[in-house]
């Protein structure tokens, strides 16, 4: 079906000569976020986007696909038009957004993810049975709906079929093993205790029945169908090589995937100087704490001296003790960080385990509720050791909860519910990763830094010990510079076990085949972020207070680092200070 024409026309029928008005970029907004909605609704739905009821998976098919990326480019050149220099701050943090979603997104035309839409770890299937729910909240389902989403499944598998074919066809596939992990999570999700095999509890009798009776006629047969495709004629003929340098245009996929996720522009050897600008943090870093608690100021002593430290974190039981131990470290880290952020309302986050088909290279996950509430869900992982001990435990939820994701987007909601309309949906999706993952690993050395943790010296030590590492082994391996022999290699290294069994460091590999250079918005996002912190607080003194910087940096929602620098720069100098 069409994406958004209507949506599009009227935009630039509202559209005033020059363009330059708050009403059109909002315009321009509303229609990015239906159209959005419109073409991949499981995806808009994770992020609190109104969808239709009637369309629980869209078609993201090529074809589609290129439409969008048509409308988007048409959208783009309106932005073009807009001079957003006079727009009050909400609106130009509207544009900003706007314009790096779409540039950012247009970059990717180079890798044709279209043609290989399998993912292991952030593929819709995954997604699958958040979203079931979520439209089952809001649409009051009846019969009609749920055998059109049943047929909406199965017709999405048939369209990822069609892709992977046409992507082989032109040499873009998933790496071998990843096909095949994604085959046994379609078993999954066709076994009888699916997550998405019956309606919640409290649904209609009738209406939950009609649900398993379509489970198992069409839903069921759907993914089976698929994982028997994936086994036996897709994985035969995926590619074997994991990096990116075995797809056409491989080079030109890593410098847009770079582009995607932290909002610039960078070649190879800039990443490698950013790689080398990250070690150099870090090694002062740990000079600094292993003076003041071992005399040691020599980095790598100070890596030697935490490699031979015999681990006294303390073990959790079964899933329940985790998951109660970690709902108790919820609870705490958000009253404790209370103070370093502008007020909040009451808030609430519900510990979840994920579930079965889940688990496969998940730690953790965050996602704030869909009711515009001060609540959220944080996800984990039981089988995962670092799930399993209490610092590393606490570590995770630092970053998950708070100081991490779960503040950032309470502060931008609240700060977009400030006046009498909530926040622009385009303001709270958490697209630039740069943003969202910096700002979250920042939040880890806050916690660290601050005292937040009960082992706070240990924490501090454990990540300052491999910072910044993963942006010269990503990129090595996604140039072909090391073979995955290496790669692994240099995973176990950075983990500081070097002899392990080499398969262990399989996972991490995985990820950056299929979710190139999301691993870089860690240490950059974070390093620009306390690089800003330390610059604001150097410059103002005794007049640099925690709230005010961190609602500087969240307020505005997902935007480029570039824009947070912006501003941290004008309220040094609205202070009087200096910024150098």
């Amino acid at each position: 079906m069409p994406l958004t024409t209507g949506l599009f026309a009227l935009a630039l029928i509202m559209t005033p000569p020059g363009g330059e008005t708050a009403s059109t970029v909002r315009d321009l907004a509303d229609a990015w976020v239906a159209g959005f909605a419109d073409f991949d609704p499981l995806e808009a739905r994770l992020w609190g986007v109104a969808t239709d009821p009637d369309r629980l998976t869209g078609d993201v098919s090529p074809a589609e696909t290129a439409d969008w990326r048509r409308q988007q480019q048409a959208w783009l050149a309106e932005l073009n038009r807009i001079d957003a220099a006079p727009l009050t701050a909400t609106d130009r943090a509207i544009y900003i957004n706007l314009r790096d979603r779409i540039e950012t997104d247009l970059a990717l035309e180079t890798c044709h993810r279209e043609f290989w839409p399998l993912n292991n770890f952030g593929g819709w299937h995954l997604n699958l049975e958040n979203s079931l729910a979520i439209a089952l909240e809001t649409s009051g389902p009846d019969a009609e709906r749920l055998e059109d989403w049943a047929g909406q499944i199965a017709a999405r598998l048939s369209t990822d079929t069609a892709a992977l074919e046409t992507g082989l066809e032109h040499g873009y596939s998933v790496p071998r093993p990843v096909a095949m992990i994604v085959a046994d999570q379609y078993d999954g999700l066709a076994a009888p205790d699916s997550p998405v095999a019956a309606l919640p509890d409290g649904s209609d009798p009738a209406l939950a029945a009609h649900w398993s009776d379509l489970f198992d006629t069409v839903i069921a047969p759907a993914f089976t169908r698929q994982a028997t495709y994936i086994r036996d004629r897709y994985a035969p003929r995926a590619r074997t090589d994991l990096s990116l340098s075995a797809l056409p245009d491989g080079p030109a996929c890593l410098v847009a995937s770079v582009r995607r996720n932290v909002g610039i522009v960078m070649t190879p050897a800039e990443l490698d100087a950013l790689a080398d600008r990250l070690q150099r943090t870090a090694d002062a870093r740990l000079s600094e704490l292993g003076g003041r608690m071992w005399g040691l100021t020599d980095p790598v002593a100070v890596r030697e001296r935490l490699q031979s430290l015999t681990d006294d974190d303390a073990e959790l039981g079964g899933e329940a003790e985790i998951i109660a131990a970690v709902q108790a470290e919820t609870d705490r880290l958000i009253a404790v960080s209370a103070p370093y952020f502008p007020p909040l309302p009451e808030q609430q986050v519900d510990v979840v385990a994920y579930s079965a088909i889940e688990r496969e290279g998940m730690t953790a996950s965050y996602r704030p509720s869909n009711d515009g509430d001060f609540a959220g869900t944080y996800f984990l992982n039981p089988d995962e050791p670092r799930m399993q001990t209490r610092r590393s435990m606490a570590a995770v939820t630092s970053h998950e909860v708070a100081p991490g994701h779960h503040m950032q987007a309470m502060i931008a909601r609240a700060a977009g519910s400030a006046g009498s309309e909530p926040p622009h949906p385009i303001l709270t999706i958490g697209f630039n990763n740069a943003f969202v993952e910096g700002w979250a690993h920042y939040a880890e050395t806050l916690a660290f830094e601050e005292g937040l943790l009960s082992d706070s010296d240990r924490t501090a030590l454990d990540f300052w010990a491999d910072f910044g590492e993963a942006i010269a082994i990503e990129t090595r391996f996604q140039t072909g510079e090391a073979d995955e022999a290496a790669t692994r290699q240099a995973v176990l290294d950075r983990r500081g076990t070097p002899d392990a069994d080499p398969s262990s460091a399989d996972i991490p590999l995985y990820w950056m085949s299929v979710m190139p250079a999301q691993l870089f918005s860690y240490g950059l996002g974070a390093e620009t972020l306390y690089r800003l912190r330390d610059r604001a607080r150097d410059a103002l003194g005794d007049r640099f207070d925690y709230p005010t910087f961190h609602r500087l940096v969240l307020e505005d929602g997902s935007v480029p680092l570039w824009w947070i620098e912006e501003k941290v720069d004008a309220w040094i100098a609205s202070s009087g200070a200096d910024a150098d």
